[in-house]
């Protein structure tokens, strides 16, 4: 397997791992029946926006294998790699 399939695998993982975690969350916030929560910015943040991110970083795997292709694949996965701690500081609340 060459490197820049091993970046993209590793970081669709952790892309995987936010989806997983935000579906789980939002749905324990809705069982719990308080009105407003989850509100369409929590749904937006925390299972849209990383799915929006799979789905690019996942294409951008496909597409890889086009040397054509490589270069920017190769970039859009580093960038949804360094776009993980960003993430990560709204979702801690920024703490």
């Amino acid at each position: 397997m060459k490197t820049s399939h091993v970046l993209g695998s590793i970081t669709a993982a952790i892309w995987v791992f936010f989806v997983w975690k935000g579906y789980s969350s939002l749905k324990y916030l809705d069982g719990q029946h308080v009105p407003g929560y989850p509100s369409s910015g929590q749904v937006n943040f925390y299972f849209h926006f990383p799915i929006v991110v799979l789905l690019i970083v996942l294409i951008a795997l496909a597409a890889s294998r086009y040397r054509m292709l490589k270069i920017p694949a190769v970039l859009l996965y580093t960038l949804s790699l360094l776009a993980v701690l960003p993430y990560l500081l709204g979702y801690t609340g920024g703490v």
